[in-house]
């Protein structure tokens, strides 16, 4: 199976930006993979408002480094349930790599490399793909 293109999440959180910053420089004049910025929408306080400097805060991060802003794209979905709705969008789409921002605090080996719950949870099913977290 051939896979191809990045799931660049965002969330608006500092570690999402520096992510956004990264997949730009890793990806910057490259033509072969278009880069999405996937964002979940949790619930009715996020509003679109919010979304949309979310999404425009990460696309000015990736074309500063030198990505052409025609390789990116957008996707929003909506569901309570952040995890699952990445690793199903990562699945069913064949990304290459799915690109994360870490957060959060815990124990342990895989809380104190990966610490949010996000991350931690793609790195245990994510499968088929690369995945890139950013602190």
């Amino acid at each position: 199976m051939k896979r191809s293109n990045l799931l660049l999440c965002i969330d608006g959180s500092d570690a999402s930006l520096r992510m956004a910053d990264h997949v730009g420089f890793i990806l910057a004049g490259q033509n072969s993979h278009r880069i999405t910025l996937f964002a979940v929408k949790k619930d009715e306080k996020t509003t679109s408002e919010n979304l949309q400097k979310v999404i425009s805060d990460a696309k000015e991060m990736i074309v500063t480094q030198g990505v052409s802003e025609n390789l990116i794209t957008t996707r929003i979905a909506k569901s309570d349930k952040v995890r699952k709705t990445i690793l199903d969008e990562a699945k069913k789409e064949k990304y290459a790599a799915v690109a994360v921002g870490r957060t959060g605090t815990g124990d342990g080996f895989l809380k104190k490399m990966f610490m949010g719950s996000v991350s931690t949870y793609l790195f245990k099913e994510l499968e088929g793909a690369a995945l890139w977290v950013c602190h």
